[in-house]
């Protein structure tokens, strides 16, 4: 089996490999498939999408935001468990890309110390998604004024900052 990476994850690991380069950290590019759980105890660690990446789906399915699988629609619907209104989103999947006119994405941050070392999740119901996310984390000046939305103590706990982002 060959592994593919489709142009916007590369753009987006790409991105995220740039902003922390010159933070001096040390970098080990790994695919979802070879990744262990040596690896979370190691370092921290970047996962980059959601659906097409296990550890992504592993890691933040018991958490406030995910993404789940609506075979019914034919579609992937942005759900947050504390709205039991239905879902936030959806994306129909049987759609082509260029069809698309919204995606949604989830960044998530844990620092559960059962994982290891600090872990970052960043993907998108598509790859249009999470290059949005990967954007949005490497960008300072999205991230200003972030702090003033966030509770008291945020830096000690889990976080999760859900996306929606239009498609042009």
């Amino acid at each position: 089996m060959r592994n593919r990476v489709a142009l916007a994850d590369a753009v987006s690991m790409s991105r995220i490999v740039s902003f922390l380069s010159p933070l001096g950290v040390s970098l080990q590019i790994v695919g979802s498939a070879e990744l262990t759980f040596d690896h979370f105890d190691r370092a921290p660690v970047v996962l980059i999408g959601a659906l097409n990446n296990k550890w992504a789906q592993r890691l933040t399915k018991a958490l406030r935001f995910s993404f789940r699988l609506n075979m019914e629609a034919q579609s992937v619907d942005v759900v947050d468990e504390l709205r039991r209104a239905g879902p936030i989103g959806s994306v129909r999947f049987l759609s082509r890309i260029s069809d698309f006119e919204e995606d949604f994405a989830i960044i998530t941050r844990l620092t559960d110390p059962k994982v290891g070392k600090p872990v970052l999740a960043v993907g998108g119901v598509t790859m249009l998604g999470t290059a949005a996310a990967a954007e949005f984390v490497t960008n300072p000046q999205r991230l200003a004024g972030i702090d003033d939305h966030l509770p008291a103590g945020w830096q000690a706990k889990n976080l999760q900052v859900m996306l929606s982002t239009r498609i042009i």
